[in-house]
């Protein structure tokens, strides 16, 4: 759980806390995002079967052992078991083919996946609204979008065909291919009261992407000390190339056709082939290969080593 946000109701100014439920996907780290009313067990359940709707039914689920969940537990049983027969929240789940668990508590880096997932949102998310206010439709809105942003992360390419620049991505295993954002940027100058409020809501999805995919792509690019050589940027590598003023959802991909090394051997410049055959030359500062295209063997192609999947971050 995310929070708190604060939205209104539209006809009134008077604002009220608001929660967001963050669901993971311990797999390929797709995130799904529902706008809660409150901590309350009603609103939870309300979360939760939306996502089960949306989702379908989960295997195992993972929760914290925070106070919210653990009443929520408690009132589940309230509310949903019959206590002659002793039957319990895990006997349920498992009745439905669904394992639920709970961290220890106390621990909260057993958690480190979804507390990984929460602090980037919420980070970008505070330095984004502010102070703003927005109402539940327009919160709703924005965050679907944000949702939409962080499934079209790339996580490695879909062929090996050398002339194919499309890469899998967390969208794929949910729809079957990948999300896309209305491109909104040329925005009307002379817009009534009501399309301004929306307008506002697609220019924070256009900070929230400016904000995050810089901060993903350099997650990705740490160099730590050196103590020995890395391996140098290599033809055929496909990498991401670090571009400023791109659309939300959208990611310049392309393969190093060529490398320029300097006098000492190191590739510290390559000429990348984009999706259109043009050819773009690029600091290795400004590259980054997919996540998870790294072997055991190789620390990655620009000196610096990778995240694979299951480490990278949201």
């Amino acid at each position: 759980m995310m929070g708190p946000v604060y939205v209104h109701s539209g006809k009134s100014a008077t604002k009220v806390k608001a929660y967001v439920a963050i669901f993971i996907c311990f797999s390929v780290k797709a995130c799904h995002l529902e706008l809660v009313s409150d901590l309350s067990t009603s609103a939870f359940l309300g979360a939760f079967k939306r996502f089960i709707s949306r989702r379908g039914v989960c295997a195992k689920i993972y929760s914290d052992n925070g106070t919210n969940f653990v009443g929520a537990k408690r009132e589940l049983k309230k509310l949903l078991f019959d206590y002659e027969k002793g039957h319990s929240i895990t006997d349920l789940a498992t009745r439905e083919g669904v394992e639920w668990h709970m961290i220890p508590p106390g621990s909260p880096h057993f958690g480190g996946l979804w507390e990984s997932a929460v602090k980037t949102a919420k980070y970008h998310f505070q330095r984004m609204m502010r102070s703003t206010t927005l109402t539940i439709e327009e919160m709703t809105t924005l965050l679907c979008q944000i949702e939409a942003c962080l499934n079209s992360r790339p996580l490695t390419y879909l062929s090996n065909d050398i002339t194919e620049f499309s890469p899998l991505t967390p969208a794929h295993f949910l729809v079957g291919g990948p999300l896309h954002v209305p491109d909104e940027t040329n925005f009307k100058t002379e817009i009534d009261k009501y399309q301004k409020k929306w307008i506002q809501v697609q220019r924070y999805t256009n900070q929230f992407w400016r904000l995050w995919s810089k901060s993903y792509l350099t997650s990705l690019q740490q160099r730590t000390k050196w103590k020995e050589d890395g391996i140098n940027a290599r033809i055929g590598t496909i990498v991401m190339i670090e571009e400023p003023n791109l659309h939300p959802t959208q990611w310049k991909l392309g393969r190093i056709e060529e490398v320029h090394p300097g006098k000492d051997g190191r590739v510290r410049v390559a000429t990348v082939r984009l999706a259109n055959n043009s050819m773009v030359k690029r600091t290795v500062t400004k590259l980054c290969p997919l996540p998870i295209q790294k072997s055991d063997e190789e620390i990655d192609d620009l000196g610096s080593p990778g995240e694979n999947v299951q480490d990278s971050q949201l």
